[in-house]
């Protein structure tokens, strides 16, 4: 959170996350209430995005936030936080624009992100 504030045009932009969920409410309600709410879905990738559970099933950003995501047609801009495989990013999420995943402390692609949102 700190090095997306730090941009000027990301200063007042609230981040809501599942350290907000309260415990003994609806997950899904709550994730689904906050994104209702939201004009951008903003994914912090790294590699764990590309985990599966014990039983080979897909994490829930991947089975089920980021196509909440792509379902509400929200703008999807994702900060590349690690360096992870972009070619299994395109695959496990599809109609990501890999080519539009940003490094949020390299100001350049911060701007760049500014002008251009991508959407799936």
């Amino acid at each position: 959170m700190k090095l997306i504030h730090k941009n000027d045009f990301c200063r007042d932009i609230a981040i809501w996350y599942d350290e907000f969920l309260i415990p003994g409410e609806s997950f899904n309600n709550a994730i689904r209430d906050a994104l209702t709410k939201s004009p951008l879905f903003a994914l912090n990738v790294t590699p764990s995005l590309l985990q599966y559970n014990d039983e080979g099933k897909p994490n829930y950003v991947m089975e089920t936030e980021f196509p909440m995501a792509v379902r509400s047609g929200k703008i999807i801009l994702p900060f590349e936080m690690v360096k992870t495989d972009r070619e299994k990013m395109a695959i496990s999420f599809k109609g990501l624009r890999i080519d539009s995943m940003i490094d949020p402390g390299n100001a350049a692609e911060m701007e760049r992100a500014r002008k251009m949102p991508s959407r799936p």
